[in-house]
């Protein structure tokens, strides 16, 4: 049996917000920075004054969803975390077994490992993902006398769910390969056809010019 005991430090939960609560709010706030940054340079060069201010706006509004709001994520989570264990930091306790128990006093949530759709390992934490938003968190030295690398290969067999999913993509990988390899071989008999019948027409035209010149020839 694994069992992960961690206390909730800012390492922990700065991890768990900039890798999974705002992933996906910081990704596509640089996606909007650069592209607003792009666009402001080109209205600039053809002197749009007014094109140029809505993208710098764009470009802030971008700056803010990359900086400002994790942080904001990061210290709404603390207050919550604080309110509910009432200002005292509680130790978190995860035990694998027959099935993964979540303990955090007074309450405990459990889930099988079926529900584990994904493993995401990070610098100081290890994520189980339940949904696309939610997950089970564990600090990787929290294993006590068990190293991670132990737990990782266990939960890996464990999970037959996430192995599914890892079997279903490879098998996609390679159909998709195979289909693109049926493709090209398509398109190198093409070709090869094309260039034989190519060939055949020059066959063709040069034997009809040979032919016109014995004729002159003759008549000469």
């Amino acid at each position: 049996m694994f069992e992960c005991r961690y206390k909730s430090d800012d390492f922990v939960i700065k991890e768990f917000v900039n890798r999974v609560l705002a992933r996906k709010l910081i990704s596509q706030g640089v996606f909007m920075l650069i592209i607003a940054v792009v666009f402001m340079v080109l209205s600039t060069r053809g002197n749009n004054s007014l094109l140029t201010g809505v993208y710098i706006l764009a470009a802030f509004v971008s700056l803010f969803a990359v900086f400002y709001a994790p942080k904001k994520i990061m210290a709404n989570f603390k207050k919550s975390d604080k309110a509910f264990f009432n200002g005292k930091a509680e130790q978190t306790i995860v035990r694998f077994d027959d099935k993964i128990t979540v303990i955090e006093e007074p309450a405990s949530v459990s889930f099988s490992y079926e529900q584990v759709e994904k493993i995401m390992v990070y610098n100081v934490i290890c994520v189980l993902m339940v949904s696309k938003s939610n997950g089970i968190v564990l600090k990787k030295d929290g294993f006590g006398e068990k190293s991670f690398d132990e737990f990782l290969s266990f939960i890996n067999e464990r999970c037959v769910n996430k192995n599914k999913q890892d079997e279903d993509a490879k098998k996609g990988a390679e159909q998709r390969k195979k289909r693109h390899k049926k493709e090209n071989i398509a398109e190198e008999a093409e070709e090869a056809e094309e260039k034989e019948a190519s060939d055949t027409t020059l066959n063709e035209e040069g034997n009809e010019q040979t032919a016109n010149e014995e004729n002159r020839e003759r008549e000469a």
